[in-house]
């Protein structure tokens, strides 16, 4: 301080802050909002109380804005202008009404109504009932009640029954009621009953009731007032009436005038009528074809009896028709027939037409009768009556009088031929001559014709026989009979027999599909090639190519005209197969053309064939899975027969020949194929050719291999060049000439092409690929076991032409071939082959079928073979079937089943099943302590045997497994487990040798780990470091792969499962709902995220698409 000084402070007020509340409601009638304090502004941090108060029609349904919540009062901090809204809603009533014998409407009909809103309510009483009143929240006895609704209602209308008197005036007579009261209900009956005094009669009722009905039913509508009227006394009109000879006539109708009604004459023509007192009027006679005297009689004032009425009948003259046709026994009308009419009634004929019409005086009484020469008639005659009618349709039937013509046709040595045909002309038939060479025929009254004998190897004298207007029996008329050259048949042998082989049944055995060994899905378990591309291996031998360079194919004539537009045997091929890395394309599209026969002839045996048979067993010792020749696998099953897939599971190796069917009921056969070059060559066939034969069937056809060909996903293949190879083998099953391709089917699996097959375009037939050449074709196909045959000679040993006419079976399970036979000469011979077709058709444990050969032989017309079909009755016998994990390094060597496992710890198993008849039990056992039996070391029948083996740290090592059942054919089975030494990786690829081992890698190729066997996403070598199966795309099968599994975080062999919770979850949280997916499993990638492919892939996972 240097000097004085003067400090001045300045103080401003602090304004704290002030803010509004805005107060609504809906809708605004609602009610109201009431707020404390109550002011037009806060200040900052200032609590007020809102209170919603409804109207009486409303309730209150809650607050948005700055308040929520249902409670009618909210309570608010000011720190900020806010604003609240009250929510009301109007309140709902029902109307409750009850009527009994009535109905009420309601206007506006409704099921509730707003309050405050107003309903009319009317009452309409039912017939016979008036409306007396409301009750309830509805009152008076208007028929109309307005109710306002400020509540629920309920209503009553009210309705009595309607009540009538009846009012009975009844002179010189009582009416009594029944029953009596002095007023009834609406709709009750009432019944009254009329008593006259004496000396009256009841007539009538007036009135309400009319008529003269007593008692009288009345049904009370309304008050009634009804008289009963009473007269005095009756009297009788009474008399005969008859014809002028004094007999009475009954039937005749008095009718009287005047109400008076009517009587009827008796049978002595008396009538009587009772009138009432003082009655007047007419009495006239009536009846039908009568006159009568006098024609009517009057009245006037009857006061007593009228007797002696009579009246006399005369009959009045009338002609009638009696008329009909006269016809024969095939319905022909019969000219010239005379009906005589008796008792003078003359007489008529028929026309050409067999009609006839006569008239006949009103009462003729007499017979007719129709004749005619030759001829008898039904019926012979007709009688009638006192005619009074038109008689139509009087019919008869002409019948003509049959005479016999017979005799005897005889050789020269008076020895009598049998089978001679005499034909009788003009529609008299044929008959022919018995044992003793008699012959009758009978013809009819006017037979006019010519009777010729004939038998084949005969002449005869007379040629013929005439005969004219036949009117009597002819007797004695021979013939003789003179021989040409005649022929004789001999048929060998008369009887035979026919075994069924002493194997289980087809359907029992070939089609169980427990009998055999297990089969897997090749398509997810045979592995592509390591370098992306499908395999192939059709070699066309030297010799076929050689021959092709100098012949010329055979063709049938085939016009485009004569061909369907289209063509497509696919409809009986069997499934898609998968060849894989083995170049067997020959044996797949052999066995696939033998499945499609099998299912046109619809074989009883399992239609899925064994392609492992033909690779192992075409070539023994070679190496088929380097290519072959689909004729020679053709040729191996005409010889050897083909076995169902089950029977010898495909390796995709070459292996030894090891079937395990080879019964002949396992095993079906070709009878015929086409020769050993094929049907053409590779550069000498067209789009006819092909089309033409694929009329018989699919073909076996031959084609270079384009590199496109491979990546082939669908539509029209057509090659527009490039690098090509050979050579491929298919199956070619169709055709479409409006699209211009044909359809092929191949065995890369489903997963290529359209589900396995392809269409390639007609012009790749000359293109440089060669599609169709050198195609083949099979037929004939058989089951072995039911392919025996028996043949039967058919000798001429006469001197004449044996024809014969017909051959016939009466069984469907024996067939014969061929069909029919041409003519045989004299000392020549035929045969016919029979053989059992369908076994399942004989009935157990024989059956007989008959063969009719029918033929000209004079003596022996028919010769009758009988055959025998015998099924054995066999002993059941099981059969020991033990089968290997399809996906295990398996080979077959010296009749055992070798399997290669890991040098690590492990399981395998095998699968146990009885394909025989009758039960067995069984049992298996280790010979080694680090192969052990865990679990399923014996069972009855079928099973699974669990196998564990310890790790190995020393030398590779064999232990055997052996499976025996008492008893059983294939018992015992040897199954020979071989584990590699300590793992080592010979090729350096990453990939322990043993892993290789197991899932049939090359140990000595480095190249195979970055191969992606499975197509999942994952090379081999990543799949050996997760652990997961390079031959199964999806490990775990859950239906993710192991490669999408891997990249999202998943655990590829632990199955991912989802339920709808997790779906309904993901659609929540995509519809923008705040829904928390912790707990579910909503991100099905787990990606962090929820998106439409999680929902979409659960979905599919769930519905079994995945």
């Amino acid at each position: 301080m240097s000097a004085n000084r003067s400090v001045t402070a300045v103080f401003e007020m602090d304004i704290p802050n002030t803010y509004t509340l805005t107060k609504s409601l809906s809708p605004s009638s609602g009610g109201a909002i009431s707020a404390s304090p109550d002011k037009s502004a806060y200040t900052e941090g200032e609590s007020v109380t809102i209170t919603a108060i409804p109207d009486s029609c409303y309730s209150f349904t809650g607050w948005s804005g700055a308040c929520s919540g249902t409670s009618s009062t909210c309570t608010l901090t000011m720190n900020a202008s806010k604003s609240v809204t009250a929510n009301f809603a109007v309140k709902k009533y029902s109307v409750s009404v009850t009527a009994d014998n009535g109905t009420v409407s309601k206007s506006p009909n409704l099921s509730s109504y707003d309050c405050g809103s107003t309903v009319l309510l009317t009452a309409a009483p039912n017939d016979c009932y008036d409306f007396t009143g409301w009750s309830g929240a509805c009152s008076g006895t208007s028929s109309t009640c307005s109710l306002t609704m400020n509540g629920d209602k309920s209503v009553t209308a009210n309705f009595a029954v309607k009540t009538y008197s009846l009012n009975i005036t009844a002179n010189n007579g009582t009416v009594s009621k029944s029953p009596e009261q002095s007023s009834y209900n609406c709709g009750a009956t009432v019944s009254l009953t009329a008593t006259p005094n004496t000396g009256y009669n009841f007539d009538r009722w007036e009135g309400d009731v009319t008529g003269t009905q007593n008692p009288a039913s009345v049904a009370m509508s309304k008050d009634m007032n009804i008289t009963a009227i009473f007269v005095s006394g009756t009297y009788t009109i009474s008399g005969y009436v008859k014809d002028g000879s004094n007999t009475g006539v009954s039937g005749v109708t008095l009718n009287f005038s005047n109400s008076g009604g009517s009587a009827t004459t008796d049978s002595s023509g008396f009538y009587t009528k009772s009138v009432t007192k003082g009655w007047t009027g007419t009495v006239t006679p009536d009846k039908s074809g009568y006159s009568f005297t006098p024609q009517n009689r009057s009245y006037s004032d009857v006061t007593a009896n009228q007797s002696e009425q009579n009246y006399t009948a005369s009959l009045q003259q009338q002609d009638y028709i009696l008329s009909g046709y006269v016809r024969d026994s095939n319905n022909i009308g019969l000219g010239g027939v005379t009906l005589t009419f008796s008792s003078s009634g003359g007489s008529v004929s028929t026309n050409n037409s067999g009609y006839y019409t006569h008239t006949i005086p009103s009462g003729w009484s007499g017979t007719v009768t129709p004749s005619k020469q030759g001829y008898t008639f039904e019926p012979s005659n007709r009688s009638y009556t006192a005619i009074n009618a038109d008689q139509f349709n009087q019919d008869y039937r002409g019948i003509p009088i049959p005479f016999t013509i017979s005799g005897y046709v005889k050789d020269s040595a008076n020895k009598g031929l049998s089978g001679v045909r005499l034909n009788f002309s003009n529609y008299a038939g044929s008959v022919e001559t018995d044992s003793s060479g008699y012959y009758g025929n009978i013809v009819y009254y006017g037979w006019t014709g010519t009777v010729t004998p004939e038998k084949s190897g005969y002449t005869f004298s007379p040629a013929n026989l005439s005969y004219t207007a036949v009117s009597s029996n002819h007797t004695v008329q021979n013939y003789i009979g003179t021989p040409t050259a005649v022929p004789d048949i001999a048929v060998s042998p008369l009887s035979l027999i026919f075994t069924k082989p002493k194997t289980r049944s087809v359907n029992s055995e070939a089609d169980d599909s427990a009998s055999l060994p297990a089969s897997e899905n090749r398509d997810s378990e045979v592995s592509l090639p390591p370098d992306g591309k499908y395999a192939t291996g059709l070699i066309i031998p030297e010799h076929v190519k050689e021959y092709w360079k100098s012949h010329t194919p055979s063709r049938k004539y085939r016009s485009i005209r004569d061909m369907p537009p289209s063509k497509d045997w696919s409809v009986y091929d069997s499934p898609v197969k998968n060849q894989g890395q083995c170049g067997s394309c020959w044996a797949f599209t052999t066995v696939a053309m033998m499945e499609n026969l099998a299912n046109q002839a619809n074989l009883s045996v399992s239609k899925d064939f064994a392609e492992q048979v033909v690779v192992s067993c075409v070539y023994p010792g070679g190496n088929p899975c380097g290519g072959g020749w689909y004729w020679d696998a053709l040729n191996y099953i005409r010889q050897n027969g083909l076995s169902p897939e089950k029977c010898y599971p495909y390796t995709g190796t070459n292996g030894n020949c090891a079937n395990k069917c080879t019964a002949p009921d396992f095993l079906v056969k070709i009878k015929n194929s086409t020769p050993a070059a094929g049907l053409w060559g590779k550069d000498n066939f067209t789009v006819q050719d092909i089309k033409g034969a694929l009329q018989e069937g699919p073909l076996c056809v031959a084609m270079e291999v384009a590199d496109d060909f491979y990546d082939y996903r669908g539509g029209i293949y057509d090659y527009k060049g490039g690098y090509y190879e050979w050579g491929h083998a298919v199956l070619l099953v169709g055709y479409n000439d409006s699209q211009q391709y044909f359809k092929v089917k191949n065995s890369w699996g489903t997963w290529w092409g359209e589900g396995g097959y392809f269409r390639i375009a007609y012009n790749d037939v000359t293109d440089s690929i060669k599609f169709g050449s050198f195609a083949v074709a099979a037929s004939g196909i058989f089951v072995d076991g039911q392919g025996q045959t028996e043949n039967i000679i058919v000798s001429n040993t006469g001197t004449g032409t044996l024809n014969v006419s017909s051959i016939s079976c009466d069984k469907t399970w024996l067939e014969f071939s061929p069909q029919s036979l041409s003519a045989i000469a004299p000392n020549e011979q035929k045969t016919l082959t029979l053989s059992v077709k369908d076994w399942n058709s004989v009935a157990s444990p024989e059956d007989t079928a008959k063969i009719t050969v029918s033929s000209n032989d004079p003596d022996e017309a028919s010769v009758i073979v009988t055959v025998k079909a015998s099924i054995p009755v066999m002993a059941a016998r099981p059969l020991l079937t033990v089968s290997p994990p399809f996906y295990a390094n398996i080979s077959l060597s010296d009749g055992k089943t070798q399997i290669e496992v890991s040098n690590d710890n492990g399981e395998t198993y095998l699968d146990i099943s009885n394909g025989g008849e009758g039960s067995m039990s069984w049992t298996a056992a280790s010979d080694k302590s680090w192969l052990k039996i865990t679990q399923g070391s014996s069972g009855t029948d079928y099973g699974r045997v669990l196998i564990a083996y310890d790790k190995n740290t020393g030398a590779e090592r064999t232990g055997t497994i052996t499976v025996s059942a008492s008893g059983a054919a294939n018992s015992p089975q040897y199954v020979e487990i071989r584990q590699s030494n300590i793992d080592v990786d010979a090729d350096d690829d990453g990939m322990t040798d043993s892993f290789e081992f197991q899932y049939g890698f090359d140990s000595s190729n480095p190249d195979d780990a970055s191969g992606d066997r499975d197509g999942d996403g994952l090379t081999n070598l990543e799949e050996h470091e997760i652990g997961t199966n390079p031959n199964l795309e999806d490990t775990d099968d859950d239906g993710l792969s192991d490669g999408y599994e891997e990249d999202n975080g998943l655990n590829p062999l632990v199955p991912d499962l989802f339920t709808i919770t997790d779906v309904i979850t993901a659609l929540k949280i995509l519809a923008g709902m705040n829904v928390n997916p912790a707990g579910t499993n909503a991100d099905a990638d787990k990606n962090g995220k929820v998106e439409i492919k999680d929902a979409v892939y659960m979905l599919q996972k769930l519905a079994g698409l995945r």
